[in-house]
This record gives C-alpha cells, sequence and structure tokens, in this order.
C-alpha cells in the first residue's frame, strides 16, 4: 500500500480519508482535524477531511452539504430525528445523549471515498452517517479504523453509559428512553 520513494510528490501514497460529522465543533471533530494536518506532514500519506459540515475554508477539507439545499434537507433530517425521539427521551436533559441514527447520508460513492485506501471514522452523529450508511462503507471492502470519541459505535444509541452494562450482551431496557423493554429501540440499533 505504501511506496516509498525519494520523491516528495504525494502521488503515489497512501490515501487516508478521515470522516467527521463536523471540522471543528467538538472535541471528536478537533481531533479529526489535527490527525488530518499531522498526516499530511508526511510525505507517505495523503489525507483528507470529509465532513458533514465545514467551518473554515480549509482546502484539505471537503463538505458534503456544500449547497444550502443540502444543509437544509440534513436540517430538515436533523429535526426528523429529534421529533421521532421525543415520545422515547426520559427527560429532554438527555435528549442528546443518545443517537438513534435512522438518517444520514450515502457518502459511499463520494469521489474521496472511492480513491481512498484507507478510511478513518470519527464522531460521525447528527445526521451525517446512519447504521445504514456505515453498512454501506464497510461494504466497500477497504481497511476501515473508528477512532471512538464515545461509545456510540458499540451501544444501542447512547454516548455514555453511566453505570449501565446492557450493551455487554444485547441492549434493551435502556435507561435512556421512556417505555424501556426488552426489545426496545436500543436493542434494535444494537443488533
Amino acid at each position: 500500500m505504501m511506496i516509498k520513494s525519494n520523491d516528495t510528490s504525494k502521488s503515489e501514497c497512501m490515501k487516508v480519508v478521515i470522516i467527521s460529522t463536523y471540522e471543528t465543533h467538538g472535541g471528536g471533530s478537533i481531533a479529526a482535524k489535527r490527525l488530518s494536518l499531522a498526516l499530511n506532514k508526511t510525505s507517505e500519506v495523503e489525507a483528507k477531511l470529509l465532513v458533514d459540515l465545514a467551518q473554515t475554508k480549509d482546502p484539505q477539507v471537503t463538505e458534503v452539504a456544500n449547497t444550502n439545499w443540502k444543509k437544509r434537507w440534513r436540517k430538515l433530517h436533523f429535526i426528523l430525528e429529534r421529533m421521532l425521539f421525543i415520545p422515547f427521551e426520559l427527560s429532554k436533559k438527555e435528549r442528546y445523549s443518545f443517537s438513534t441514527a435512522y438518517f444520514g447520508t450515502d457518502i459511499s460513492k463520494h469521489p474521496l471515498v472511492q480513491e481512498a485506501d484507507i478510511l478513518h471514522l470519527h464522531w460521525v452523529n447528527q445526521n451525517f452517517l446512519s447504521h445504514k450508511n456505515i453498512r454501506q462503507l464497510i461494504e466497500l471492502g477497504k481497511p476501515m479504523v473508528i477512532t471512538m470519541h464515545d461509545v456510540w459505535y458499540f451501544t444501542g444509541g447512547c454516548h455514555y453509559t453511566r453505570e449501565c452494562d446492557h450493551f455487554t450482551k444485547s441492549c434493551g431496557n435502556c435507561v435512556l428512553i421512556k417505555h424501556a423493554g426488552e426489545k426496545d429501540m436500543s436493542h434494535k440499533a444494537w443488533k
């Protein structure tokens, strides 16, 4: 995969696409951006940051929601997902502690993803990638790295487990949702 030469050109180097919801908003996004900058200081790696929403005009960053229409569509999905969760939320203070990942964007055909040698996922919630979208990336057969900035990737939807250990066997009876049961939404997402 990696071709070393005395030529400092990046034309034959490993291509890494770092995927994050935001570019600079939140700890996971800041870590993704710093990693991108660090990798690009080497001659062996060309790193690109693919984000749903960019906060700067950095040429190494590509924004998926890059038109007003896409930004509105994304916001609509965000609102719909939150509205669909409201009947299940235990309290307003926990509203953003659980992500259902119903809606997202298929980035599997995006040119940066198609050209990449390695996909590196960071924090991809708030309607950037759904479970289905992550599966689409896995099905590409490319090596994938996930940096977990919280535990969402291996739970049924919560970002922090607190004292709950349901995810170790099978989520269900979620302490963050109303009307929890053995086969509740956390169990379905965990599966």
